[in-house]
């Protein structure tokens, strides 16, 4: 981009956002909003499929136009005059596709869908009467399929119990019966539907607004939509006509959004993106997963004291959860990819979806982390003979001092003194991050101490014992500032060698 030109999406970003909004349209359906587009057969056309019955069909992406639409007027992500080929076409055309970009999307809309099962249960209004299935709910430990009569109420992902937990499904409001093996709620849920798209179109007002449309404003704007869908689409169910809908809409988005920026950026690497035929080829490892993983994890969070413990839990995990999504940012920023290439990051590991040709690239970034560890390795080496040094002063003067004030006063005084002014020293060893490495930090009370402290009360003390004895707690403080080095040493070694 040249200085001062206007910046503007590539078909690259237009794939990412169109991927991660393709299917919202099924949320805004549900709810009865935004879908004034549903009305005439002229703007059915464009984006629906014309059924063999005679009908257009898949009217929801009508509710996605309407959607991106809404998000256009907010942020500067609005198509450029007479342009075919951007993001709203782009989500809205997936099941219509008539350009690479569109079929791409499709195909990375078909990928994210493969794990659920054939969509073949229908009863009328079925999309408005389920709710999603807890996955958990299926796990079997032996033989045989868990049945599993709990469902997740539809409500905003927040900390109150009443939203967060699986009830029974026959128990809820409205209650729910099994008919055919799946279970259909008695009643329309369109009401809780309305009330949790007005509270997200609300939300979505105060969204923060962008001056340009700047690669990093566009990955802002990402973020913010991704932050606005997994808290209000989280346990809105992605497709409503199986037995089994256990994956949220947010899921299947935010996947879709990965899966196709990666199937872009490699066929685009390829030279291939004009040739769509081969986008479904499944032969070809297009995607690379990615595992970051932080060693320790249990031990960091479970050594602990017993005093203020769950404060302490909390606070590790919460810094846990901080370090894997700070470290997975970095490393996608430097891939160039969008924030949803981001699949999971939780319990100490993060997985990132990258294009297979930026395999080299995240390994060189990788290299970079570990090169900044080294620098911190070698910085601390540095400190660490530097306190060799000066341990080796301060115990040189303590000799001298010793030596001195037995000259003056006597061995037998010395001794007196000293044992009159034996005292403990209080240490608390506490831990310090070093790029993510546990290394020790050692606090002591004063080691230095008063004249009364070091025995100068006695009549028979002299100005050489009290010298001597603050040399000698010179040499503790180095030979404790040595020691926190070297432990720290230590461990930056042993992380490094990992």
């Amino acid at each position: 981009m040249r200085k001062g030109e206007t910046p503007r999406m590539n078909d690259h970003d237009h794939t990412v956002l169109a991927s991660l909004s393709h299917d919202i349209g099924k949320f805004w359906e549900r709810a009865g909003l935004l879908g004034h587009y549903r009305r005439r057969d002229e703007d059915k056309q464009p984006d629906c499929p014309w059924s063999p019955q005679g009908y257009y069909s898949h009217l929801h992406v009508l509710n996605t136009r309407a959607f991106c639409e809404l998000l256009a007027e907010k942020w500067p992500i609005a198509p450029a005059p007479g342009s075919d080929q951007n993001w709203i076409n782009l989500a809205c055309r997936h099941h219509k596709t008539s350009s690479p970009l569109e079929r791409l999307v499709a195909v990375a809309d078909h990928f994210a869908s493969a794990e659920r099962e054939e969509g073949n249960f229908y009863q009328y209004d079925i999309h408005r009467k389920t709710r999603l299935e807890p996955i958990l709910g299926r796990v079997q430990l032996g033989a045989g399929e868990r049945a599993n009569d709990h469902r997740l109420p539809l409500a905003p992902l927040t900390l109150d119990p009443a939203g967060l937990y699986p009830r029974p499904a026959d128990r809820m409001d409205p209650p729910m019966r099994k008919r055919d093996g799946a279970w259909v709620a008695e009643a329309s849920l369109q009401p809780d539907y309305q009330r949790l798209g007005e509270a997200f179109r609300r939300a979505l007002d105060e969204l923060p607004r962008y001056a340009s449309a700047t690669p990093d404003s566009l990955r802002g704007m990402v973020r913010d939509l991704l932050a606005l869908m997994e808290r209000y689409l989280t346990s809105v169910p992605a497709a409503t006509n199986i037995r089994h809908p256990d994956i949220s809409l947010f899921d299947h988005l935010r996947v879709t959004a990965a899966i196709a920026e990666g199937l872009y950026l490699h066929h685009e690497h390829e030279g291939t993106l004009d040739r769509p035929d081969g986008f479904k080829d499944a032969d070809t490892a297009k995607w690379r997963l990615a595992c970051g993983d932080f060693s320790g994890i249990q031990n960091f969070i479970y050594k602990i004291t017993s005093k203020n413990a769950a404060k302490a839990l909390r606070g590790r995990s919460f810094y846990l959860q901080l370090l894997c999504d700070g470290v997975a940012d970095h490393l996608l920023r430097r891939l160039g990819l969008y924030p949803t290439a981001r699949i999971y990051a939780s319990g100490g590991k993060f997985f990132l979806l990258i294009p297979a040709h930026l395999e080299a690239t995240l390994r060189t970034a990788v290299g970079e982390v570990n090169a900044a560890l080294l620098k911190e390795f070698l910085r601390t080496a540095d400190t660490a003979l530097e306190r060799s040094n000066t341990l080796d002063r301060a115990a040189a003067d303590a000799r001298y001092t010793l030596a001195r004030a037995e000259a003056v006063a006597g061995s037998e005084a010395v001794r007196s003194a000293a044992l009159a002014a034996r005292a403990e020293l209080q240490l608390q060893v506490l831990t310090r991050r070093v790029m993510g490495v546990r290394a020790p930090h050692i606090e002591q009370a004063r080691a230095a101490r008063r004249g009364p402290g070091k025995g100068a009360a006695l009549a028979r003390t002299s100005t050489t014992m009290v010298e001597a004895a603050s040399a000698f707690e010179g040499e503790v403080a180095a030979i404790l500032a040595l020691a926190e080095t070297e432990l720290r040493l230590k461990r930056l070694a042993a992380e490094i060698q990992r």
